[in-house]
């Protein structure tokens, strides 16, 4: 007998919740409908509500004895050689490891040769490193679908199956960097440190002991000799002309306040600190000629400036500006500004 007055009510409700939802559950249709399945149909419960509603009573749903999932599972093995833990459960709902305790007894059941999956993964790994060092957990897994950590305690214990030197993660960024760089330069004609640093997005100098001349080396191309040359005859030139235009600047900034070359802060030397009335600024002047000043030159006057409590303005003199010519950093402002530029300094406030 049904808990239900409005029986026939909830009957067809429920009907209807269930053609709608054919893999419904007891959890699911309660939360959706608020019928309790069990008072509609105290003796089979499920299993009338879906034959009432013509609908092929679900597998998951049925209680099965422990006799029946081990059947299940045995003819299941033996029509899917390839069968895992993952598919079984899947297609049967049925938890290996609490009828048999590992897919390998279960297969041992059903007297079919266990192919172990684990050693073949593993496996996978430890070839795959064994080819490309640097490749970092998540390429691993997004090139073979495999998660070392269900392998591995961690990388160390790959590296050390695969028999190799572990990389740390900042190395490879390092070395990957660094190939990217000499593949830039086998690729593309003479290219200079400005350009590799521009299309590799990093600086030639820091990531190579020796600079563009070694990375030029170790990818095989032979450096091009006029710059040697250039380098080497024009290095005082170059010099001279940045100095010369440090002199040039210093003497125009004269004009609008007190200028003191060469003034030393904890980090270094500044080119100059002005004072316009009660206003300090740290002025760093860049002699660039065929580039505009980068982020690491904006990074360095700001350091000047955090070191004196009393100043939080400065003004990066170039040739070339890029696309900001203002910037706030820590608080502190910082213009961009080329010769022609100067004259309106006093009204920087």
């Amino acid at each position: 007998m049904n808990l239900y007055k409005n029986f026939n009510k909830k009957e067809e409700e429920l009907i209807n919740y269930l053609r709608k939802n054919p893999n419904a559950t007891y959890r699911g249709i309660r939360q959706d409908t608020k019928i309790k399945v069990e008072r509609l149909y105290p003796k089979n419960g499920m299993k009338s509500a879906y034959i009432k509603a013509g609908i092929q009573f679900s597998k998951s749903l049925q209680k099965r004895t422990r006799e029946q999932m081990v059947n299940e599972v045995i003819e299941f093995i033996r029509s899917n050689a390839c069968a895992n833990t993952i598919s079984i459960k899947k297609e049967l709902r049925i938890d290996i490891p609490k009828i048999f305790g590992t897919i390998s007894k279960a297969y041992k059941v059903a007297g079919i040769k266990c192919i172990d999956y684990r050693n073949i993964n593993t496996k996978k790994i430890v070839n795959l490193i064994q080819t490309n060092p640097l490749l970092t957990s998540k390429e691993i897994k997004n090139q073979i679908g495999l998660n070392i950590y269900s392998y591995f305690k961690d990388m160390g214990e790959l590296y050390n199956k695969a028999n190799l030197d572990q990389i740390s993660g900042g190395k490879k960024r390092l070395i990957k960097k660094q190939n990217q760089v000499l593949e830039y330069i086998k690729n593309n004609s003479n290219p200079t440190q400005y350009e590799i640093n521009k299309k590799c997005e990093t600086h030639v100098q820091e990531i190579f002991t020796g600079g563009i001349t070694e990375a030029y080396k170790r990818a095989g191309v032979e450096y091009p000799i006029e710059r040697k040359t250039l380098y080497g005859a024009s290095n005082m030139d170059i010099k001279k002309r940045a100095l010369d235009f440090e002199k040039e600047i210093i003497t125009i900034l004269k004009n609008v306040g007190l200028v003191i070359p060469g003034f030393k802060t904890k980090l270094g030397i500044a080119d100059a600190l002005l004072i316009i009335e009660n206003t300090k600024y740290f002025v760093e002047i860049k002699d660039y000629q065929s580039k505009p000043i980068s982020l690491s030159d904006i990074k360095q006057l700001n350091g000047y400036i955090n070191s004196l409590d009393d100043c939080n303005a400065g003004i990066l003199v170039c040739r070339i500006k890029g696309k900001k010519s203002n910037f706030y950093i820590d608080g502190n402002r910082i213009f961009v500004l080329t010769k022609d530029e100067l004259g309106g300094v006093a009204q920087l406030g």
